[in-house]
């Protein structure tokens, strides 16, 4: 066999073990590295992620959830809203908890519900979201951000979203700073938790004795200061700058204003045109020219309006405070006896000024409103002219007072109003001077329909039935002697009211 220079050296079993060893151990380290890099990337985020309950009421439930899901930050998430819904249904809270906090009946018992349970669930906030549908397909959407933290929700809007209109577009923006500072404070939590949980230090070994005595030879050197004591210099320093600064305090949450409607307005007016009819009849007429008197259809106009002064304080109880004042006149129509023998000319005018309350009884949405007032006022209904038929009719210039109470019941844009009032006249014109004694009482009744046009403008059509009974009470010697008199008006109102 021939031995050739060329031939290549035989591989060495220990070098190639060698290469392989550094291959595993370079990928042992990456490895171990990528891990560490996922833990931390875990424990990061665990630390940031903000769990709040999210509860949706109300129509298209899951489409609004999704809507708030896609809107929300992705470090939020959402908690079932099950345990708060029993917490308020203990309460004796049930419906939507977003009209709840309308109602001042259970409004403070809700709050106090909701935040029992975010305590007990560890939970941060409380975002209510409540959706109907308006005209033209919209969502009448409100919105509630409860934080534990604050007695008074953070958000209480209402918003409307068109058609086609992602929620996302109005509710995140309107949460968004509140989450920024959920974030923050939730952060801060983490960070705290953190640091009351050090490592425990390892026990110092023992020194030897040698080492001891050495070190009792040698002078004690000063104290140093603790890690969490400032040294003096800048001690002195933070405590100048702590002074220069102002005291922190808690920026209380400005509540906006709801938008202005017919239940929150501070001004009310509603002008229109009335049709009335009048009914009048003696009860036992014996002495003197006593006619009963009717008239079919009576053309009139009417103004009336209400104020609320302390309507934009915002105040509980001011500001649903105001005056009210009511005018109506007619157009002048004429009257005569049946044979068309004697005529006569009539006027009709009604006052009215008072005060006036208002206070919400249920449901923003459902209502209903209530409104209580005292009014002063005159009715007129007199007529004159030179013919003997003018002293027989019976004219009458009631002066009253009166206290009412109406309700408002409201069906998206249309709503139906009911009213009822009761009269004490304490003088009656002309009636009283033919029956000095006389006591005289009346009632009333009203039904309206109003249907908005705009959330400040109205339709509106009423029915009124006014019932003015009397006892005359006659004496002998009287120039006129009967039972009493019913005197009713039938008023029909066709008018447009506005707010401000």
């Amino acid at each position: 066999m021939v031995k050739t220079d060329n031939a290549a050296p035989p591989v060495s079993r220990d070098t190639s073990r060698s290469a392989a060893e550094n291959v595993w151990r370079s990928a042992a380290i990456w490895l171990l590295g990528l891990a560490s890099l996922l833990i931390a990337n875990t424990g990061w985020t665990a630390g940031r992620a903000v769990s709040v309950v999210l509860m949706v009421e109300g129509t298209d439930v899951d489409v609004v959830r999704r809507d708030l899901n896609d809107a929300l930050p992705p470090r939020f998430t959402m908690v079932d809203p099950e345990r708060t819904k029993a917490a308020l249904a203990k309460e004796g809270v049930m419906g939507s908890f977003a009209d709840s906090l309308s109602n001042q009946r259970v409004r403070k018992q809700a709050l106090a519900a909701v935040h029992k349970s975010l305590k007990e669930q560890g939970v941060p906030a409380l975002i209510a979201v409540r959706t109907r549908r308006g005209r033209n397909n919209a969502r009448e959407t409100r919105v509630i951000l409860v934080m534990g933290e604050q007695v008074e929700p953070v958000v209480e809007e209402d918003i409307t979203l068109g058609r086609n209109e992602k929620m996302g577009n109005k509710v995140g923006p309107l949460l968004a700073v509140p989450l920024e500072d959920i974030e923050a404070s939730n952060e801060k939590a983490v960070a705290t938790t953190s640091k009351a949980a050090p490592e425990k230090p390892s026990a110092p070994e023992k020194p030897s004795k040698r080492a001891r005595a050495d070190a009792a030879a040698e002078p004690p050197p000063p104290p140093e200061p603790k890690d969490d004591e400032p040294s003096p210099a800048p001690a002195r320093a933070a405590a100048a700058h702590a002074a220069s600064e102002p005291p922190e305090r808690d920026t209380p949450v400005k509540k906006k204003r709801e938008k202005t409607d017919f239940t929150n307005a501070l001004i009310f007016v509603d002008v229109g045109l009335d049709v009335g009819a009048r009914k009048m009849a003696y009860s036992d007429p014996l002495v003197g020219p006593l006619r009963s008197y009717l008239a079919p259809g009576v053309i009139g106009y009417s103004v009336a309006g209400q104020l609320y002064p302390g309507a934009s304080s915002g105040i509980a109880g001011a500001k649903d405070i105001g005056v009210v004042f009511r005018y109506a006149g007619s157009l002048g129509f004429g009257s005569q006896t049946k044979d068309g023998s004697q005529k006569t000319t009539g006027s009709w005018t009604r006052t009215a000024v008072g005060v006036r309350g208002r206070f919400l009884a249920g449901a923003k949405n459902t209502g209903p409103y209530i409104g209580v007032e005292g009014t002063y006022g005159t009715w007129g209904f007199v007529f004159e002219g030179d013919e003997p038929i003018v002293s027989e009719v019976p004219s009458v210039q009631y002066k009253y007072v009166r206290g009412a109470i109406d309700a408002r019941f409201p069906f998206n844009a249309f709503s139906l109003i009911v009213g009822a009032g009761g009269m004490y006249v304490m003088s009656a014109g002309q009636f009283s001077d033919r029956f000095p004694h006389a006591t005289i009482a009346g009632v009333d009744a009203t039904a309206t329909g109003a249907y908005a046009f705009l959330p400040w403008l109205e339709g509106r059509a009423e029915v009124n039935y006014t019932r003015i009974f009397s006892s005359a009470k006659p004496e002998r010697g009287d120039s006129y002697i009967a039972g009493g008199a019913l005197d009713e008006y039938f008023i029909f109102h066709g008018g447009i009211a506005a707010v401000f």
